[in-house]
Parts: structure tokens; sequence; C-alpha cells
């Protein structure tokens, strides 16, 4: 059976219907367009030559090698003809116009050429992605407008810098039950980090102790705990990066039933107050929906804790090769997380406070702070009592609750979660507030503070807000207070 080839469209079929209809396609056409005129004009200004050539169809079933002469109506340029028959399809993929052998040009090491890391760059774009048809039209043009230094296509795809492999940056491990869990490695995403030259210049990297805080590394952890005077056991210089983790549990799906889905998230410290909210300095480190979080969190820990003499990688900052290591700055979780990360019981113990011993006769002083040392105290008393109601009653009354937790080996938890405003005031407390106000306004002003709240939020229940005080859920005063709030700011910058 007969081959029919385009070449200039890399297009080929052993059916001449289909060949027939490729060659009155718009693709065709242009493509064409563009391979049968030459840009050059002679000096008198007269276009170049062109002549009428047959298709070339070969039979790739035949055993004596014959062609089959196909007459075709497209016209090509002489020029363009002496091309295709120098460099057919594979040899554009193999490449055109190389000529990085001839002569090496070191200033763009690793590549050979400018052309080169051009194409690489064109090629492995992240947000424009190309197919390997117009890479090959591209090389085709730059060898037609001898360009020097052209790769090849194969040479583009086999290009790797450096040693790069997504298996490097996954580890896996078990749970108690059994059940697999994967997470990305801090050790490495903190090496990426460093090469990266905005992030690397814009890092803090040591400690700046200054009267007024206004950056992490102004604060007492960075000045007093952390050691960013490291060596390697070579004696080479070891950069110290803290980190934040982010713990959360968000719904796997959109229904009413609540299935968590345990999630952790890495920032480093060290960038400046504006980079904290753009997506690309926050980096996923794992999730699960049938483990439990601390066994994520383990992988992670022990991936600092292997890592506490440095990995290689590249300043981008200051151009050159460093050791670099990371140390947990702190966990941002809500009031739940915490408390699981302290080994707390929660709300409904007496001594509520994952960070003190506050209990509702003392809720407006700050008590004696919890510690790691009285914390594990108490779970070893916990942990001796043989009844269980005997250890429920413990739990209750000291605010303690016995399971496996990694973070003692990193940071002191009681110290290192900061604790959110709405966490700070109890619910329950802002519902009686909200209760004596109303309580204490007329009814002219209670509609004109509704008609504000709905100006605010055109979208929210405030019309009929008082009337429901005592039935109201959590969310509704959550919602009703962070408009409030706005609207007393207002009030009082006009005042």
């Amino acid at each position: 059976m007969s081959t029919y080839e385009c070449s200039p469209c890399n297009f080929t079929t052993r059916r001449t219907y289909q060949y027939q209809r490729h060659l009155q396609s718009t693709r065709h056409a242009q493509l064409h367009f563009l391979t049968s005129h030459d840009s050059t004009v002679s000096p008198d200004h007269s276009p170049t030559q062109s002549i009428s050539s047959p298709l070339i169809v070969q039979s790739p079933s035949s055993d004596n090698g014959s062609s089959i002469n196909v007459s075709s109506p497209v016209q090509i340029d002489t020029h363009d003809q002496e091309y295709s028959e120098a460099f057919s399809d594979d040899d554009l993929s193999d490449g055109v116009g190389d000529q990085s052998t001839s002569k090496t040009e070191t200033q763009w090491f690793p590549f050979n050429s400018k052309a080169e890391l051009l194409m690489y760059v064109f090629m492995n774009s992240t947000t424009h992605q190309v197919s390997d048809e117009i890479v090959k039209y591209i090389i085709f043009m730059m060898g037609e407008l001898n360009v020097t230094g052209v790769p090849t296509l194969q040479s583009l795809k086999n290009k790797k810098i450096g040693d790069f492999s997504w298996k490097d940056f996954v580890t896996k491990s078990t749970s108690k039950d059994g059940i697999p869990v994967w997470s990305m490695k801090p050790s490495q995403i903190l090496k990426l980090n460093m090469a990266h030259p905005k992030i690397s210049k814009s890092l803090k990297r040591n400690a700046d102790e200054i009267e007024i805080i206004s950056h992490p590394a102004n604060g007492k952890k960075w000045i007093e705990d952390v050691n960013f005077n490291c060596k390697t056991q070579d004696g080479q210089s070891l950069i110290t990066i803290p980190f934040n983790m982010f713990l959360d549990d968000t719904s796997t799906h959109k229904s009413r039933r609540w299935m968590p889905l345990h999630c952790i998230q890495m920032q480093l410290s060290g960038i400046p107050i504006d980079m904290r909210q753009k997506q690309e300095t926050i980096q996923f480190l794992g999730a699960t929906e049938k483990a439990d979080i601390m066994d994520i969190a383990k992988i992670i820990i022990d991936d600092i804790k292997s890592n506490r003499n440095g990995i290689e990688t590249f300043d981008a900052a200051n151009k050159k090769k460093c050791f670099v290591k990371g140390v947990v700055d702190c966990v941002v979780a809500d009031f739940n997380m915490m408390s699981f990360c302290c080994n707390h019981l929660g709300a409904t113990a007496q001594k509520y406070c994952p960070k003190c011993y506050a209990d509702a006769d003392h809720f407006m002083s700050l008590c004696q702070k919890r510690t790691p040392a009285d914390t594990k105290l108490q779970l070893n008393r916990l942990n001796l009592r043989s009844l269980e109601k005997d250890k429920k009653k413990f739990r209750k009354k000291k605010g303690v609750k016995e399971h496996d937790n990694v973070m003692w080996d990193v940071l002191d938890p009681h110290r290192d979660i900061p604790v959110g405003l709405l966490h700070l005031l109890p619910l329950g407390l802002i519902k009686h507030l909200i209760q004596y106000i109303f309580n204490n306004i007329g009814e002219n002003v209670k509609t004109k503070l509704m008609h504000h709240l709905l100006s605010i939020n055109p979208g929210a229940q405030f019309h009929d807000f008082d009337k429901h005080l005592g039935s109201r859920q959590g969310k509704d005063f959550k919602e009703y207070v962070s408009k409030f709030i706005y609207i007393l700011i207002c009030k009082l910058k006009r005042a």
C-alpha cells in the first residue's frame, strides 16, 4: 500500500481521499505559503522562481524500493525543494542546522548556544505548552535563516540540568493501622527555595533584634532559640531556615456530612510580610483522609531531624553552593488542632486553655503557663491510672489527652502555636454582650444598625437578627461581630 506524505505539514496517510482533503485544508495552505516563499529578494527585486514538482510517494511494502510519482498542484520553491530533499522529516527531529558541535559558546553554559537556551525555555514552558511539531517547525525556520547553534529536537528532550527527580521529593510511610501515607520532604522544598532568585534574595537569614517587632526575625524565638551560626561536619557554613507549618482539616466533598481531609502545608518564616499571601510562597506537604494527621506530621518531622547536618544546594542570592537545614518556627492551626498538638482535651476540660491553666473562675486572667515538662508529667500520671473512669476524670480536671504527638521533638506547642482573636473571646461571652447591647438600645437605633449591616453584606440575614438572639448559632454571631467591628471603626473615625 502506498504512503502519501506532506513534509511541510508533517502529514502522512495511506488513503488517497485523506491526502486530497489535506491538500485543500487551511492548515496546509498556510504552511505551504510560509515554506514556498523566500523572504530574501534579489538586487533586481525579482522574486525567487518557483517550479511545479511532483510529490514522492513511497510504498513501504515494496521489495525493489520503487517510488510512485503523484502529480501535486502545490508550487514548491526550488530552495525549499533542495532543503526538503536534503532533510527528511526524521532529519528534522534529529536536528536541522545544528552547528553547536562546530562552535562551543561557553557563555551560555550549561547550554551550547543561545539558540539552544531559548528553544529549551520555549519547549519546557509551564504556562504555554507547545507540541513537538511546532518545535520542529521552528527548528526548520532557524535552519533556513542560517541561525548558528540550532539544537536538535532529540537533544532538547534529552537535556537535563542537575539530577532533579520527583522521587527525591516524596517519601512514603504507613500509619499504625497499615494505611500508606505519602508526603513531600520539607528539606527538598527548602533546597528549591534557596535556589529561587526572588525568594533567596528577599529571605531573612539571621535574627534582627530591634525595639519594634514587625517580623518573626525580631521575635524572641529567633534571637534566643534558633542557632543561625551553624557549621557542617566539614566546617562549611550551614544556613538555618525557619519555616511555619499549617495544620487544618477540610471537607472532602460538598455534602453536609463531615469527612475531614487532614492537610499540612509550609511557608518560610523569613520571607517579607507582603509575600506571605501569595500562592507561590505556600508549599503543600501532605494530605490524608483515612490516616491520622500525626502520621503525616511524623514523616515531615523525621525528614527535618534526619537533615540537621544540612543538604547541599545553590544559594541564588550569593551565587554559590551552600548547605541548608530547616527548623520549625511555629504551627498555624485553629483551636481544635492547637489542642490536639498540645495533647490538650479541648474546650470541654475544666482547664480549657491549651496555653495556661485558666478555668471558668479565672477566665479573665493569664494563669500559670503550661510547659512541655508539666504536660508530659501529667500524661505519665494519666497512664498510671488503670480504670477508664479515673482517666476520664483526670483528663477533664487537668485538660490533657494521651495520644502520639511528634511535635514535642521540634517545638513547644504551648508557646509556638499562636491563637486567633475569635479563640481569645469565647463565643458565649460575645452572645451575652450582643444581647446586652440590644436590650439597651431603642427600636430606631436597631433599625439603623440592621440597615448598616445589610449595606455591607446584602446577602446576610441581618434584617431580623435581633428577633431570635436566643436561638442563633455560633456562625451567625461570628458574622455579626466581623461586620459590627467595621461599623464601630467607621463611627470612631467620624467622631
